[in-house]
């Protein structure tokens, strides 16, 4: 992983990261910025936070600074940390998930069905859904 990041220009600090926090809040702030219109940035800030700058992702602190810096309404992600927003949203969503055989991340799924697991070089995506993005209408969205 750390040799693929690097060819892209990521540079991943496996060796500075303490421990494996719980997710669950982080995909929860993921959820508000999916309805706030900011999940790429919440996303991409998380990432940052916990692959190059060894953050844990699990403290509602850390949290709370990712989604503000991100965009999103401060007393929203206050609120979020502070109870249960997205909580059944979240887990729908991962039992749905496991039901699709996913078991880690990324999954990719061309018309419902998983064409590729795990963290892959460029080349081995676009071979493996360039063939099968290339059924799909780009002005729509559908695919054949």
């Amino acid at each position: 992983m750390v040799e693929a990041g690097a060819e892209e220009g990521i540079g991943f600090r496996f060796d500075r990261i303490a421990r494996v926090p719980n997710t669950f809040d982080a995909h929860r702030l993921i959820w508000l910025a999916g309805q706030e219109g900011g999940q790429d940035a919440v996303v991409e800030n998380l990432f940052r936070a916990y692959f190059i700058d060894a953050e844990d992702v699990g403290k509602p602190a850390v949290l709370k600074r990712i989604g503000i810096q991100s965009g999103l309404n401060p007393r929203r992600v206050e609120q979020l940390l502070a109870g249960d927003p997205g909580r059944s949203e979240v887990l729908a969503e991962e039992r749905e998930a496991r039901s699709q055989g996913v078991s880690g991340v990324p999954a990719f799924f061309v018309n419902g069905q998983r064409v590729v697991s795990g963290a892959q070089k460029p080349e081995l995506l676009a071979s493996v859904l360039g063939p099968a993005l290339g059924q799909c209408s780009l002005e729509d969205g559908a695919c054949i």
